[in-house]
């Protein structure tokens, strides 16, 4: 089913509901549009490499809602200062650490790291704390 709605309290419920249901969002970003499911539901990952005809590289990546969140998903290295993600997040940077978490296989590919993201004050913020999980 496909539905175009302007962008609402309503409109990221729905989006959220959706994401849980294990189905695909197309949303806004600070500078594009991405295709978006549960990063956990290995068949709504499978459904986005099918939808964007993606091929056998290009993994996804973790999208988060708190810069804090990040030691959940990903290892930071002890190099990394304690609150350096803190004060690069939100923003455009996407940092690619070895993965700590257990995703299904296609969402890094089988790969052993895995890129993490977090844009803040955005639908795509919006939508993950209402769904309360991360998207890829």
């Amino acid at each position: 089913m496909v539905n175009i709605v302007k962008m609402s309290a309503d409109a990221i419920d729905e989006a959220a509901e959706v994401i849980r249901a294990g189905g695909l969002v197309i949303t806004p970003t600070r500078t594009q549009y991405n295709l978006i499911c549960d990063a956990f539901n290995a068949e709504a990952i499978s459904r986005v490499f099918e939808v964007k005809k993606r091929t056998k590289f290009g993994p996804l990546t973790l999208s988060i809602a708190d810069p804090a969140t990040a030691a959940d998903y990903v290892m930071v290295p002890d190099w990394v200062e304690p609150d350096a993600l803190t004060r690069l997040w939100p923003g455009e940077l996407t940092a690619i650490f070895w993965k700590a978490c257990d995703l299904p296989a296609g969402f890094t590919m089988g790969y052993d790291t895995l890129g993490v993201a977090c844009q803040g004050a955005s639908p795509l913020e919006d939508i993950i704390r209402a769904a309360g999980r991360p998207v890829g």
